[in-house]
């Protein structure tokens, strides 16, 4: 049987075949088999990836979810092409939020070995295992025991993926902390937690992601200082730093810092004041998909 590899939005197909099989052979002698088969294809490939200086995957329930869905409806009798194509559906049928993903697939081979060699032997799949930003991975082996004669024996599907996540809940704590640290590191003194500010900030970052735009201003002609006033901050002295994309308060304050614009209003004499807002958006659905939102506030009353 031929292999498929099918790959995130980049998706790829390599020697496609049709499938057809019997459903699933029941029994614990059958099932503690599969799980040894799939324990010893992960440590084949963790074990490949090392020698390619690749981390390796650790397993994920939801992946091994999907891949053993994959295994089954093959088993059913369903296309191979056609379980492929609905990866990404499924993925997102069992809540999984990825940066990326990548699915193989493919029958004839008894042995974590044979697949693996067989998978290594083709340059797309090898390039698919050694992806090096992917970090978790689903296994499923179908050995279709007592299946017709026509039909497949050892069924293989590998889903990879490279999970989307929120930061931490410490987030607003951690922004605030890393502001003032670069303060400090500038001779400057720490700002002060604003409740108001929280909210001004936190309101347009919700904004941005809702209204799909990147903006100081807003859709409706609002500045941060009108928005800052609107959420109930008087202020005499108002900045904003926005940034989209960055997975952790780490990354965003470094964002800023190595932004001329946005350096100095962290280095600004004038405030004291600052408020933080977030948005994680797994399925972000706008015009340009950047699933993280952040707002920090710096001003003065």
């Amino acid at each position: 049987m031929n292999m498929i590899v099918a790959m995130g939005r980049r998706d790829f197909l390599v020697g496609l075949g049709g499938l057809a099989a019997t459903p699933l052979l029941a029994g614990s002698a059958f099932a503690q088999a599969q799980h040894a088969a799939e324990d010893a294809l992960r440590t084949e490939i963790n074990q490949m990836r090392t020698s390619g200086r690749v981390r390796p995957l650790r397993m994920e329930p939801r992946l091994t979810l999907v891949a053993q869905r994959m295994s089954e409806a093959v088993g059913r009798g369903m296309d191979a092409q056609g379980v492929l194509d609905g990866v990404a559906q499924r993925l997102d049928g069992a809540d999984y939020n990825r940066r990326a993903h990548v699915a193989l697939l493919r029958g004839g081979q008894a042995t974590a070995q044979a697949v693996l060699a067989a998978w290594r032997a083709d340059g797309g799949s090898t390039a698919a295992l050694l992806t090096a930003n992917l970090e978790e991975i689903g296994i499923a082996y179908l050995s279709n025991e007592g299946a017709a004669p026509n039909l497949p024996r050892d069924i293989w599907v590998v889903v990879l993926a490279d999970p989307l996540r929120a930061a931490a809940a410490g987030w607003h704590d951690e922004v605030i902390n890393r502001v003032n640290t670069f303060r400090g590191q500038n001779f400057l003194p720490p700002l002060n937690a604003n409740m108001d500010l929280d909210r001004a900030a936190q309101a347009h970052a919700q904004d941005m992601l809702q209204r799909d735009f990147v903006s100081h201003t807003n859709p409706d002609g609002l500045v941060p200082a009108a928005r800052a006033l609107a959420a109930g901050y008087r202020y005499s002295r108002i900045a904003e730093n926005l940034t989209v994309g960055p997975e952790t308060p780490e990354e965003a304050v470094q964002a800023w810092i190595d932004s001329p614009p946005h350096r100095d209003a962290m280095m600004l004499t004038d405030v004291n004041e600052i408020g933080a807002g977030y948005v994680f958006a797994p399925r972000d659905g706008g015009r340009q998909v950047f699933h993280h939102y952040w707002t920090i506030l710096l001003g003065r009353q």
